[in-house]
């Protein structure tokens, strides 16, 4: 065994009691001790406990008390009950109760050698026998899986698989299957099984109460006898599901369910919308989108293959602007809570891939413009130019110019009008004889000192010596 909890008051009882199991010759991994029944009760509920001794009268809470609380938990030990001759009538109780024998005190040593093996072959036997009902459980989720996931399975194929279950309680009891998108607790008398990415619960129609309280946005089958029938139940349940993460409701039996088989958004109303996206019509696409998103839209039973189908669409025709861990998320709907959460989420990732595209498309036609304006400046330098008259002439904001003309060449605008002007002074100086006032002029400068003064700050040199310098380079090759 692995662990023993030890219940009594008195120290010197329960330090004996630990000591003759010790050498009863059962191995037990693990010996807690607790002085009343309340304390025993938290570690119960915190741990696997296979086997109690357990006294009678107690303070804070008796032993009796503590044997009805652990009634209500789903694994219950095995209990031994110390009893006083004077509490023997509570000892009845206590075996009324689930204890498996009772000893009196004084403890006598061989006979708790004798009860420590009787509640270790007990807690053997039991375990036997729940490892050989998880291996039945998992076989049967096994073959349950294999019949729902298989549509075209036939109902002799169904039939023979419920032949090989026939003892179970879903061949005995009428029962009712549940989708939802989370696993629920369920007691050894039903079945949780995951899906396609959503939870089947299987259950049988008395655990109603115990079942449906735990949902949120599931869909309920209606009832059924036969096993045959388990595959159709699944169905129910499934577009229950839908429809109940459609409308918002906490339940939903498929009972209630008006179905509407036709598409209700045709392939060109989808193609228009997705064109919408990427121009300066927001407010189309925004109402375009709300009319394929509508409620009443997605009523019908198709609405997960027109989403698939739209945002299909939508990567094949912008996939070089979709954020692709949103497009995931927003892949499988029925992973959000309700529909409503979807659409405000489908929203956002059309919005956002709406503007990633019209920055592209502005930031395109601004670096067209902008060459547009270096081409101007390379033709029209000699000219008096300004920024303000080569922004007008490219039709840009005048800030807005500035900030990108700045981006796309590394200077501001002065300073390229500066390098471009004084890269064609060099060009004159060494290739004409052109005097600097003369050249001053042709590049713009009405000043002569000024061109000179703006020269030698980016040449590091006079116009005349840089003329000098070059005619000089010339003569030594």
């Amino acid at each position: 065994m692995q662990t023993i909890l030890l219940v009594e008051d008195e120290k010197l009882i329960r330090q004996g009691l630990r000591s003759m199991i010790e050498r009863s010759g059962v191995e037990v991994e693990n010996i807690i001790e607790c002085s009343n029944g309340k304390d025993a009760l938290e570690v119960v509920k915190s741990q696997e406990v296979d086997g109690i001794f357990t006294d009678i009268r107690m303070p804070k809470m008796d032993g009796i008390t503590f044997l009805e609380e652990l009634q209500n938990l789903p694994f219950k030990p095995e209990i031994i009950i110390l009893s006083g001759y004077d509490d023997f009538s509570y000892a009845v109780n206590a075996l009324k109760l689930g204890a498996i024998d009772y000893i009196l005190k004084p403890v006598d040593r061989n006979e708790v050698f004798k009860l420590v093996n009787k509640m270790n072959k007990i807690v053997s036997e039991k375990k036997t026998i729940n490892n050989k009902l998880k291996l039945v459980e998992e076989n049967i989720k096994e073959q349950i899986h294999y019949i729902l996931l298989h549509q075209n399975i036939t109902r002799n194929q169904i039939n023979k698989i419920g032949a090989t279950m026939s003892d179970l309680w879903i061949n005995q009891t009428p029962y009712k299957v549940v989708c939802s998108s989370y696993k629920l607790k369920t007691t050894e008398v039903s079945l949780n099984l995951e899906l396609l990415g959503m939870w089947i619960t299987i259950y049988p129609t008395y655990m109603k109460h115990e079942i449906e309280e735990q949902l949120n946005y599931a869909g309920i089958s209606s009832e059924y006898t036969l096993f045959e029938h388990i595959r159709i139940a699944y169905e129910e349940a499934v577009v229950a599901r839908k429809y109940a993460f459609i409308t918002n409701n906490n339940t939903l039996n498929y009972n209630d369910i008006t179905i509407d088989n036709t598409l209700p958004v045709t392939q060109k109303q989808l193609k228009i919308f997705v064109q919408l996206i990427g121009t300066n019509r927001r407010d189309e696409l925004m109402n375009s989108m709300s009319n394929i998103l509508d409620t009443k839209v997605a009523h019908h039973i198709y609405i997960e293959d027109m989403i698939d189908t739209l945002l299909n669409l939508i990567k094949n025709t912008y996939k070089d602007h979709i954020n692709f861990s949103v497009f995931n998320e927003i892949k499988d709907i029925y992973k959000f809570n309700n529909y409503e959460e979807f659409k405000l989420r489908f929203i956002e990732f059309v919005d956002e891939i709406n503007l990633k595209i019209m920055d592209t498309t502005e930031k395109t036609i601004t670096d067209t413009k902008v060459e547009t304006a270096i081409d101007y400046i390379d033709k029209n330098y000699a000219k008096d130019l300004n920024m303000a008259i080569v922004s007008n002439y490219v039709s840009m904001n005048y800030s807005l110019f500035s900030q990108r003309f700045k981006e796309h060449t590394g200077q501001n605008f002065v300073n390229y009008l500066k390098l471009v002007r004084i890269k064609k002074a060099k060009e004159y100086l060494v290739e004409t004889n052109k005097k600097i006032a003369e050249i001053s002029f042709l590049i713009g400068y009405e000043n002569e000192k000024h061109f000179m003064k703006v020269f030698r700050q980016l040449e590091g040199v006079s116009p005349t010596e840089y003329r000098k310098n070059n005619k000089n380079l010339e003569l030594v090759k």
